[in-house]
């Protein structure tokens, strides 16, 4: 099959994973379309959307970065070209912002009634596009320390299915349901602080899991476990019983998402179907799961929630596996937070 594959009107369809490395990672190219820097006109693509940016107040606040440096969101942009960061703008933004802009209610009845891979894929976009400008950022602040940029130690194989997911609006793709990883949605409720402007973003590389709280609205997603850690925790969501969560409670259920990711040794193969334009999976024909150590654990669940933690002592216990957030000694859930 063809490295890369266009329809009938010259537009590209289907990049193959070695394509999308060179073509997007490398060259810089449109990473929707792939349009050359040379053959269209290009402008910046916010990484968090502008409208989420202006709605928040963030354009001067700060994101930490992987080298240490903190970057405006402002400013936080990668290139893309101008006709498709306005198709994004009006496919895309414009019925995600009316969406969260009412709350989790409203996204809840969004995913009930209407369909999930508009969020998943928008979570698949971001996550992208942080990745992206990782590979035009420069690894160590001081050029002493060494030279090259923070995205050159990536995996980026393991970034393929979000760059599918980001432009399957573009290229039309089909059978989506099929490669789409976890997806949760949770309220989110703090008896400590005013969710009104509440903000957080964090995201694990490795194990392709994002995390994003959006005032009383929590997203995790994971783009390569095929929906596995979500069938996994149906135990700990009875549990819950859908009361909300609060930020803590959600790095926790990031961190179980991550784990999977980290505990699943082998995923199902995909491919692309030339015929349909669309994606099949096919599963591995054993299933290796290798359990997690408690340093492991301790470091993911820390990574997802140590901005949540004011106390550093606290902030040591959970990194050596000694304090978690969503279970009290009677493994029930904790809702402190609601009272």
């Amino acid at each position: 099959m063809d490295d890369i594959i266009r329809d009938t009107t010259g537009k590209i369809i289907y990049f193959s994973p070695a394509k999308f490395r060179e073509q997007i990672i490398e060259k810089k190219n449109c990473f929707i379309c792939g349009t050359n820097r040379n053959e269209a006109k290009f402008n910046d693509e916010h990484i968090f959307p502008k409208w989420m940016l202006d709605n928040f107040g963030m354009h001067q606040a700060r994101i930490d970065l992987p080298n240490k440096e903190k970057h405006r969101y402002g400013t936080y942009k990668i290139p893309c070209c101008a006709m498709c960061n306005g198709r994004m703008g009006n496919e895309i933004e414009k019925p995600i912002s009316n969406i969260l802009k009412n709350g989790y209610k409203s996204v809840y009845k969004f995913m009930i009634d209407g369909n999930p891979l508009l969020l998943y894929s928008w979570l698949a976009r971001i996550f992208l596009k942080t990745h992206l400008k990782d590979s035009m950022l420069k690894k160590h602040l001081d050029s002493r320390q060494g030279s090259g940029n923070i995205g050159d130690d990536y995996r980026w194989e393991g970034l393929y299915l979000p760059f599918v997911f980001s432009r399957a609006f573009y290229a039309d793709t089909t059978s989506l349901e099929n490669i789409m990883g976890s997806l949760i949605v949770v309220p989110i409720a703090d008896n400590k602080n005013n969710l009104t402007n509440r903000w957080h973003y964090t995201d694990d590389t490795n194990e392709l899991t994002l995390m994003l709280q959006v005032r009383d609205i929590g997203f995790i997603a994971s783009f390569g476990d095929f929906g596995i850690a979500l069938n996994n925790m149906k135990k700990m969501f009875k549990k819950i019983n859908n009361h909300p969560v609060n930020p803590s409670q959600l790095g926790q259920l990031s961190a179980y998402v991550s784990a999977t990711n980290m505990m699943y040794k082998n995923r199902p193969a995909v491919f692309y179907d030339t015929k349909m334009n669309g994606f099949v999976s096919v599963p591995p024909e054993n299933t290796v799961v290798n359990k997690l150590s408690d340093e492991e654990w301790g470091n993911l669940l820390h990574h997802f929630t140590q901005k949540l933690i004011a106390e550093n002592d606290v902030a040591e216990e959970v990194r050596v596996g000694r304090r978690q957030f969503l279970w009290d000694h009677n493994n029930e859930f904790v809702v402190t937070h609601l009272q």
